[in-house]
């Protein structure tokens, strides 16, 4: 994404964000964000499939979350304003699912540079995770979620840690002779 569409992107400000008010009426919650956006959902799609009973007449909000008490006393809802918007906005939606494709890839990228560098093959790596291979070369190329099991596995059959997954790992700074980093 280039420089000036981050600056036309109205998520990249803080007011797009940030709850002005919110609150509950007639199964609705309506929520006016610091842009001026008001956005009204039924109450029902913002509840998660837990099984809660929200008390939603007592309903709060801060400047980046709703938060719904239940009816038994139990443990409050915290909805994220992001949550709101990627419900509300499909734009915003859109960049939603288009990071998180890139995050896939870049830590797929960063798995395989780990496994070139230990000098394992797909197979080898499969066999010590207990990852189907095809798996292995879809999480590398960017084209299957890894969920944080699978990533503990490949990572501790790598040796790695997941600090490696923060910078490229080909890319990483190198400690010069001198003990400066280069890179």
């Amino acid at each position: 994404m280039s420089i000036e569409t981050k600056r036309k992107a109205p998520w990249y400000t803080h007011e797009y964000l940030r709850i002005a008010l919110a609150n509950f009426a007639a199964g609705k919650v309506v929520v006016l964000f610091d842009d001026g956006t008001r956005v009204q959902l039924d109450a029902c799609e913002l509840l998660s499939s837990e099984k809660i009973e929200p008390d939603w007449e007592h309903v709060t909000f801060s400047a980046y979350e709703i938060v719904v008490p239940a009816e038994n006393g139990g443990d409050a809802f915290e909805i994220p304003s992001s949550a709101i918007r990627a419900l509300t906005d499909a734009a915003f939606r859109l960049h939603l699912a288009a990071a998180a494709a890139e995050q896939e890839r870049l830590i797929g990228r960063r798995l395989q540079d780990l496994r070139h560098q230990r000098g394992l093959s797909i197979p080898e790596l499969a066999a010590r995770t207990g990852v189907e291979p095809q798996i292995v070369e879809l999480i590398e190329q960017g084209d299957h979620e890894v969920d944080f099991d699978i990533l503990g596995r490949m990572l501790a059959a790598l040796g790695g840690k997941l600090t490696d997954l923060v910078a490229p790992v080909a890319e990483s700074p190198r400690e010069a002779s001198d003990g400066t980093l280069n890179g």
